[in-house]
């Protein structure tokens, strides 16, 4: 009787475990995690699927309307730490949660940059926005310095580069 207990439990929490689902009231909007890891972001129009464990990618646009694959839409890179945005680390979950007034959906995911540059004690920071009124997902990414100094960075998105010099604790955000 205890084994048919212990492996009910397992059983249990092995589905509780990847079951995160986060919709609006109205169902416009739809955060679903994924058996693997990944993570399902959609509103009527649009369906992405966002990979913390791929380098914090979107591995996968669909239009709902067609389930049209937007293959042309999803590039090499969506804001890596390593040129040529060929990272695969995995990114930590932050927050996943509707915004205000249950109008957009997002998921944050972190990568420690110090763990691929030591010293460099920075953060990054991606958040995927999605609103149930556009078929657009937007990604907003933020550079936090977690020292008490300042620190120079280069860095660059497809044809854009900038080097910056990030003020101790400061935040730095592009979109």
């Amino acid at each position: 009787m205890k084994k048919v207990a212990v492996l009910f439990f397992i059983l249990f929490i092995n589905i509780f475990s990847f079951s995160q689902t986060i919709k609006t009231k109205s169902g416009d909007l739809l955060i679903n995690r994924l058996k693997d890891g990944n993570f399902e972001i959609e509103n009527n129009f649009i369906r992405a699927i966002i990979s913390p464990k791929n380098g914090g990618k979107i591995i996968s646009i669909k239009n709902k309307k067609n389930l049209e694959e937007f293959s042309s839409a999803i590039s090499e890179d969506n804001f890596d730490v390593l040129y040529p945005g060929s990272e695969t680390k995995s990114y930590n979950v932050g927050t996943i949660s509707l915004g205000k007034n249950e109008e957009t959906a997002f998921i944050e995911l972190n990568l420690p940059i110090k763990d691929i540059i030591p010293h460099k004690d920075l953060t990054l920071k991606k958040r995927y926005i999605i609103d149930k009124k556009s078929p657009l997902i937007s990604i907003e990414v933020e550079i936090i310095n977690n020292t008490s100094k300042v620190i120079d960075i280069r860095y660059g998105m497809k044809n854009w580069f900038s080097i910056v010099n990030l003020e101790p604790n400061s935040i730095n955000i592009w979109s």
